[in-house]
């Protein structure tokens, strides 16, 4: 099994333009409804599943 993570420093733009719409949606700033506020969020979830899928291995008991 290759184990090679790497933890990143940041966030990335998804993060980044989902927390300033959710600021600007708390501060009456825009009127767009939750999904559309939290669309970002579910956009880079749905790409890390595409590409990296979803990490369930079977167990290995020897």
């Amino acid at each position: 099994m290759n184990n090679d993570y790497k933890p990143r420093n940041g966030i990335s733009f998804c993060e980044a333009l989902t927390i300033t719409f959710i600021v600007l949606k708390l501060c009456h700033v825009i009127a767009w409804s939750w999904w559309l506020v939290l669309l970002p969020l579910f956009i880079q979830i749905a790409i890390l599943f595409v590409f990296r899928g979803p990490d369930i291995s079977p167990s290995e008991n020897k």
